[in-house]
């Protein structure tokens, strides 16, 4: 790791002296972005995998005033009060080339996605008991023979990876995934998992449908919590150059098996999410992101087995300039049995969440966002130990990739 670290600083400042003499600072830094970038190029063709990384640092401040023992309310990552935190350091080591039949990707998160965990029983935890390292993604690839009509050729997935479901990703260097907003969605934390472990077939018909069909272990779990296997499917439809649809879902016993005091194969999660892009000029676009789902034979009081929960999510996304981008998101998220909110009788939420987002270069880039949460019942911690139906929050994210 040392020796990797030296080779790219003398790669990126390599003949920098002479080049820089008269430049004013934007060019300089144009200098260092291009020398580093090739360094960045000679690690990966030395080795012969791609590297990337990414580092996330956030500052989060509730105008609740929450005590010093409280997070913020319904947020899964930027949850810390009045404090600069580690959102997400990732590394994602890869090789995955179509024109070679196996790849592979490992993607591991370091910092609050990593003490959160992504449904992984690979982390690893400090003297307190506090993970500090998360595998995120882990799977092998093989593009096999099998061509289908339109031309595209049927690829295997196999292992831990992310989820087909929603709009929102979690922070991903390895596909260029960064999400518009600072924190993340409801619908994205609370209505959806994250990652799954099993197998993937990716079956692309054609330039307009993308299908995808899977069996996995369960939501957020590598390892079974029962005897019964969760089926995953996603389809992609693009049918214009403007509009692209995705819609996905899992179906499946997700409950711990009868002797251990679950309901085991009785009871079936079904999740399903639909999204919709489209780019209505060059500097505007919009996306519309919805969930539903349900779950049967799960007591939540009152005599009452199953449940559910749905919302729906829009985006308006305005490139003022090539640097900067305005976002605006609002998204309703009902949970009418509690299952989400550990509510009785659950709760109706909704945000809204505009957002600014500057990017210096390809590699560095700031936002900030005000955030106001609304709760149809008291659940957002505030001063004094009190609990409000709001909560309005000002977070800001400084973005390093590589």
């Amino acid at each position: 790791m040392k020796a990797l670290k030296l080779f790219l600083v003398a790669g990126v400042f390599a003949g920098l002296p002479g080049a820089v003499l008269g430049q004013t600072l934007s060019e300089r830094v144009t200098v260092l972005e291009q020398k580093f970038d090739e360094g960045h190029a000679s690690v990966e063709d030395a080795l012969g995998v791609q590297i990337n990384a990414l580092v996330s640092v956030t500052y989060n401040y509730s105008l609740n005033a929450p005590a010093s023992n409280e997070d913020i309310g319904m947020r899964i990552y930027n949850t810390n009060q009045n404090q600069f935190d580690l959102r997400d350091g990732v590394l994602a080591i890869s090789r995955l080339r179509e024109d070679e039949t196996f790849g592979f990707a490992l993607v591991m998160d370091f910092g609050r996605t990593a003490v959160q965990g992504n449904g992984t029983d690979y982390g690893f935890t400090d003297p307190d008991d506090n993970r500090v390292f998360d595998i995120r993604e882990a799977y092998l690839t093989y593009n096999t023979p099998i061509e289908l009509p339109g031309g595209g050729k049927v690829s295997i997935q196999a292992g831990k990876f992310v989820t087909l479901l929603g709009w929102e990703v979690l922070l991903d260097p390895l596909n260029q995934g960064y999400n518009d907003n600072v924190t993340l969605s409801l619908l994205s934390g609370f209505s959806i998992p994250f990652t799954h472990t099993g197998l993937l077939v990716n079956m692309p018909f054609h330039d307009m449908f993308d299908l995808t069909l899977g069996v996995v272990n369960g939501l957020d779990n590598v390892k079974d919590n029962n005897n019964a296997k969760t089926l995953i499917g996603g389809l992609g439809v693009a049918p214009a150059d403007n509009v692209e649809f995705y819609f996905a879902g899992v179906y499946g016993a997700e409950d711990a098996p009868i002797s251990e005091g679950g309901l085991g194969a009785g009871s079936k999660t079904g999740i399903l999410t639909a999204n919709m892009y489209v780019q209505v000029l060059d500097n505007l676009g919009l996306v519309l992101d919805g969930t539903w789902a349900d779950v049967s034979n799960l007591p939540i009081g009152g005599g009452r087995t199953g449940g559910n929960w749905y919302g729906v999510g829009a985006y308006a996304l305005v490139g003022i300039t090539d640097a900067l981008q305005f976002t605006m998101r609002g998204e309703l998220f009902d949970d009418p049995d509690g299952i989400k909110t550990g509510l009785t009788n659950g709760a109706t939420l909704w945000e809204v969440s505009p957002t600014l987002t500057y990017w210096f270069n390809d590699h560095l880039m700031w936002r900030v966002e005000y955030r106001h949460d609304e709760s149809s019942k008291p659940l957002f911690p505030a001063s004094d130990g009190e609990t409000w139906r709001g909560q309005d929050v000002i977070s800001t994210e400084l973005l390093v990739t590589l």
